[in-house]
């Protein structure tokens, strides 16, 4: 249950970020989940690199979610560009190490294990390719691509907890 609740509270900051911001709603985009989650790892994670692993599941969704919040703030502003780019600083760092680690412990587990973890560090490159033109548009002025390229990356998130969730289990053994 431990390992559960980091992703949990994500998810649950997410839906508040979502009614905050008002950019509910559906996107073309379809979420995609895999249902791994009854399948057994060939060589499991230890507990400390389980728990490594809901470090990077919390490190990314948290620092997405204060993009998405800061980048809000920016579209108002007169610097804007510079607002974007204190914006993305973080989240690029974040991402940076989360994918890092993640391609460690994809090295120390086997078989199934280690693609879920593949699944979930391709996860992340999705959330990234709709924050990218989401900075961008903000950075230019143009809201309403901004906007909905918001409620997209709450999708992405909510499909990366999802991905994540079922690598915990998947990589339990």
């Amino acid at each position: 249950m431990r390992r559960q609740s980091p992703t949990i509270i994500a998810v649950l900051v997410l839906m508040c970020l979502q009614a905050l911001s008002g950019c509910g709603g559906s996107s073309s985009k379809p979420a995609t989940t895999t249902t791994a989650t009854a399948a057994v790892a060939e060589k499991p994670l230890d507990q400390s690199q389980r728990d490594r692993v809901d470090r990077v599941d919390q490190r990314v969704i948290s620092s997405a979610s204060l993009f998405l919040s800061k980048i809000n703030r920016c579209a108002a502003r007169k610097r804007r560009k510079a607002c974007v780019k204190s914006a993305i600083a973080p989240a690029e760092r974040a991402v940076r190490n989360a994918r890092a680690t993640l391609v460690a412990l994809k090295a120390a587990a086997g078989g199934q294990c280690a693609d879920a973890l593949s699944t979930v560090k391709d996860k992340i490159t999705d959330v990234t390719d709709v924050l990218g033109p989401m900075a961008q548009a903000t950075q230019t002025g143009d809201v309403a691509v901004s906007t909905r390229l918001g409620a997209n990356a709450q999708t992405e998130l909510r499909s990366f907890a999802a991905l994540s969730l079922s690598a915990q289990t998947v990589c339990t053994g």
